[in-house]
């Protein structure tokens, strides 16, 4: 699962995860508001109350693996429930900002969904930036590309483009990280700040080409059963796996996949929870019922590996350009403490296994030959790459940044130390009126282009059962007296009240901090599941609201959201009819709407005895990245916004975080709802896993099986 934490000033940012605790007297007092309070109930019964609609509608969903289309459309109504629901706010997607490269577009694999996107060995780097008008012509090329849906044809052309425009290219490249990975273990993360590194030292059996095909890597080829259940994959001979000294180990063979897949249910790190259900005897192996040879994961001979799924499912190659079906060699983890079933314990000492680069295998294009926290990251060419013929970059340099100097990435580019840089509010202005040398244009009229957007969705989350007020390093402290920490907890509960903040908040003006005003709509999305992520292939008919309805064939995912939500009668515009996308506009932000559901909720509190009034708001903690000036404005923003449109009935506390370190230990790091230190959180987001929408919405499943509930206080 990659679960994305907000950019910071154009770049990652991340730290290390603390346990949370209550404070200012809270704990003892709280415990009493929630013995005397019924409404602060059991996790189920507040998901229920909460969620129970998108999950009735979701789970009949899940069962649809016939009919693709129907699949599609009953998925994209229980979307709708689920934004009805008000417990998240989409808010951006990456990408929709001015940017500056010397990288050729789309020379790394393309698919909206899974890891790929970060294998960086085929990038192509150019010795001086890419002129704007260079660029929208590779995006040109690469588009037709995509569309012929040729592998292998549009990287050659792209570096043979660049040689007739004047451009030599180079063997290495240049970038800043903002966040360490906590874990060089492929099989036991859910973070894409971990898997963006780890990627480039493991391959899968399957990878997305740069024009967004399937291809082989590990596998030289695969075969269905006629049953769709059956998966055989022939992998490949001769494959090495390295020491991080580059000294050849072991051949890979099939029995590293099933170590691999057995430690990764073992490590329990939330990529389990994928194949739960979808491949033979996951789900008793989790429970404890099954043993390992039991479960549809076996190595037939030497060099084939197959995989047995409950049934047949519709998306489960798409699935391998995700991590968790990457090999592991079974005595290599041995020799460092690993230890399988109800053996496996990550915390013991002796237990050595990805804690750093020297205690993993290699079998991808790089080594890391450096990683040292907060300072430098070197990925270096492995001398024994299966596939060296299409290595284009043989050394990766990353260089930590902090994130609190937004100009940074810009003034390193212009330096040449880095290979990219976003325009932010912070330089934008600038690179309107600064020249590179031996240039006539200004850095932004020569260089600068809007990226493109991906798949991966920012939300603002609201924390429905708060039960932590303090980080335990003692910052992100909440300033909320003990009557407004009671009374926030019963409107968070309300769907009114949720729904009112919702349409309260100016996201185009939240994203014009970071952005710019000049582009602040274009990375705007309005759903969790972007409205173009599967689109119906024949005409189909589903029930909403107990009434037939015919989608035709074209019909965009977000099409189907937006007809369940106006037969609702809720005023989300989550797909413009006029606009032909659910993207690029703001589709929530309606002070008119806003009050009539603040309305509705203050009288669905009058009758838990909450009075709010001017004196008597409901007060909000929003922690914020105040050690960034583009945060601290977009902090403000937010702010401004919701105290402007109810004329002080609901107030917001800007919560001091100024460290990226603090602003991500208050959610983005945190294990369980109940550690999550806030009532509105905009630091996480999500990117798809694989090709269907239920990447997306398992993430709000109930029981602990979605990754995402925690985020709103759940489980």
């Amino acid at each position: 699962m990659k679960l994305r934490k907000i950019l910071l000033a154009g770049v990652a940012a991340g730290a290390v995860a603390f346990t949370l605790a209550s404070c200012n007297g809270l704990p003892k007092a709280y415990e009493k508001f929630q013995s005397d309070n019924k409404n602060f109930l059991e996790d189920e019964t507040i998901y229920d109350n909460n969620l129970g609609s998108f999950y009735n509608v979701y789970k009949e969903a899940r069962k649809e693996n016939d009919d693709l289309n129907k699949r599609y459309a009953q998925m994209a109504i229980a979307e709708a429930k689920l934004l009805e629901s008000g417990v998240m706010l989409p808010t951006s997607t990456q990408g929709g900002t001015y940017g500056v490269t010397k990288v050729a577009p789309h020379t790394v694999p393309f698919a909206l969904w899974g890891n790929d996107e970060y294998r960086l060995y085929q990038m192509v780097v150019a010795d001086k930036p890419l002129t704007k008008t260079v660029r929208e012509a590779l995006r040109t090329e690469w588009r037709a590309a995509n569309i012929a849906g040729v592998a292998g044809a549009y990287v050659p052309a792209a570096k043979a483009s660049l040689a007739l425009a004047g451009y030599n290219t180079k063997d290495t490249y240049n970038a800043f990280y903002t966040t360490d990975p906590k874990t060089w273990d492929i099989l036991a993360t859910s973070r894409a700040a971990d898997s963006e590194a780890i990627v480039n030292t493991v391959d899968g059996l399957l990878e997305y080409s740069p024009e967004g095909v399937q291809v082989n890597k590990l596998a030289e080829n695969v075969t269905v059963s006629s049953d769709k259940k059956t998966y055989t994959f022939k992998i490949k001979e001769g494959v090495k796996w390295v020491k991080n000294d580059g000294s050849e180990y072991k051949e890979l063979t099939a029995a590293d996949f099933v170590a691999g897949f057995q430690h990764m249910l073992d490590s329990n790190k939330g990529l389990n929870y994928l194949v739960d259900g979808v491949i033979e005897n996951v789900h008793e192996y989790l429970d404890g019922s099954a043993d390992m040879d039991k479960v549809g994961v076996k190595a037939k001979d030497t060099y084939t590996v197959e995989y047995k799924l409950v049934d047949k499912t519709p998306y489960f190659l798409s699935m391998f350009g995700y991590g968790l079906f990457a090999p592991m060699n079974k005595d290599f983890y041995e020799e460092k403490g690993g230890k399988f079933g109800g053996d496996y314990d990550s915390s013991v000492e002796t237990y050595k296994y990805g804690k750093d680069t020297t205690n993993i295998l290699y079998c991808g294009p790089y080594r890391v030959t450096n990683a040292t926290a907060k300072n430098k990251i070197v990925f270096s060419y492995n001398e024994k790459y299966h596939d060296a013929a299409k290595v284009n970059i043989k050394t990766i340099n990353w260089t930590y940044n902090d994130g609190q100097d937004p100009t940074k990435p810009y003034t390193e580019f212009k330096a040449g130390t880095v290979d990219g840089a976003t325009l932010n509010t912070s330089v934008l202005a600038t690179s309107k009126t600064e020249k590179l040398a031996g240039d006539s244009e200004t850095i932004f009229d020569k260089y600068a282009l809007v990226s493109d957007t991906n798949a991966t969705t920012f939300s603002n989350f609201m924390n429905i059962k708060r039960q932590t007020f303090i980080n335990t390093d003692e910052n992100a402290r909440t300033a909320k007296t003990q009557k407004q920490v009671n009374a926030t907890a019963e409107a968070m509960l309300n769907q009114n009240f949720r729904l009112a903040i919702d349409f309260a908040i100016d996201r185009k003006t939240y994203n014009a901090q970071s952005t710019g005003a000049d582009v602040a709509e274009f990375s705007l999305r309005n759903t969790y599941t972007p409205y173009n992520f599967v689109t119906l292939t024949a005409d189909t008919t589903v029930k909403i609201n107990g009434t037939d309805k015919k989608f035709n064939a074209g019909t965009y995912y977000g099409e189907i959201i937006q007809a369940q939500l106006d037969a609702d009668k809720c005023p989300i515009k989550a797909y413009d009819s006029t606009k032909g996308s659910g993207d690029g506009y703001d589709g929530w932000y309606n002070t008119t709407n806003a009050k009539a559901y603040l309305d509705k909720a203050i009288e669905d509190l009058k009758k838990l005895d909450i009075e709010v009034t001017k004196d008597k708001p409901i007060v909000l903690d929003f922690p914020t990245f105040t050690g960034s000036a583009i945060y601290a404005n977009r902090g403000n923003a937010v702010k401004k916004s919701i105290e402007d449109t109810f004329g002080g009935l609901v107030m917001v506390n800007i919560v001091d975080c100024p460290t990226a370190d603090d602003w991500y230990n208050v959610g983005y790091y945190t294990e369980t709802g109940k550690e999550a230190n806030y009532d509105m959180y905009d630091c996480s987001g999500w990117g798809p896993d694989y090709g269907d929408p239920s990447t997306y919405l398992d993430t709000f499943l109930p029981d602990g099986a979605g990754y995402m509930a925690k985020c709103i206080g759940l489980f």
